[in-house]
């Protein structure tokens, strides 16, 4: 038995470490337009940051809208970004912090205001 107790903790621990190492870190920003803005005006901004950007790979975003709610406060929009690591998004944020033309679009052309702003962490448990 105590045999059989110890492998099972020699396991749990193994597979939280897996776990661990396979998850991936997902920011999300809940945001709403600043006056006479609009998804128009953020889909600009998202050209011309994807430009600034350039061949930067390892990080994924989305624009995710409502369809429906529970909570009467719900932002505009979700900016939701992804990498396929912790050292990913490590590197990505280096190289972004690093990037001048994507802090200058960054300080003058976010249509909106996020009170909002929280990095998770993420396992995929099922594949699509």
């Amino acid at each position: 038995m105590r045999l059989l107790t110890i492998s099972a903790l020699v396991l749990s621990s193994l597979l939280s470490a897996k776990a661990f190492s396979d998850a991936q870190p997902v920011h999300f920003m809940g945001c709403n337009f600043n006056e006479g803005k609009n998804m128009d005006d953020m889909m600009d901004y998202v050209d011309k940051w994807n430009k600034a950007l350039g061949d930067e790979e390892g990080y994924t975003a989305w624009v995710m809208t409502p369809m429906f709610t529970s909570a009467p406060d719900t932002p505009d929009f979700f900016w939701v970004g992804a990498w396929g690591s912790m050292s990913a998004m490590g590197q990505g944020m280096d190289a972004y912090m690093a990037n001048d033309k994507v802090a200058a679009v960054d300080s003058k052309e976010w249509p909106a205001t996020c009170e909002m702003n929280t990095l998770w962490s993420s396992t995929n448990i099922r594949e699509g």
